[in-house]
């Protein structure tokens, strides 16, 4: 899943499911902010801690986006862990760190 990925899948939704909307607008509402929170997302990542907790951290309204954009429109049927695997995909793809958890076998 690509920056990309997520810009067309929120804008798919958005159209098709106007109570989606809100949540389009808060996704991309913050992710125009993550600048300014950049570096100690960085910082925590560099000591390892999860990307998604570290948002929550520093931009809640961002985390929430992202959570409610896994939960309720890329996996709503899956697992909790499955969920949360992806919420971290998420979180570093938009980051621009790598975000690839599959193993080849």
């Amino acid at each position: 899943m690509t920056n990309e990925d997520i810009i067309t899948c929120m804008n798919v939704v958005a159209h098709h499911n106007p109570n989606m909307l809100s949540l389009h607008d808060t996704l991309f509402t913050q992710s125009t902010l993550m600048s300014a929170n950049s570096g100690a997302i960085m910082d925590a990542n560099a000591l390892g801690l999860p990307m998604y907790e570290s948002i929550v951290t520093y931009q809640i309204d961002l985390a929430s986006a992202i959570h409610d954009y896994v939960y309720n429109v890329v996996r709503p049927f899956d697992s909790v862990i499955s969920k949360n695997t992806t919420r971290e995909q998420v979180c570093r793809e938009i980051f621009g760190l790598n975000a690839d958890f599959t193993h080849s076998v």
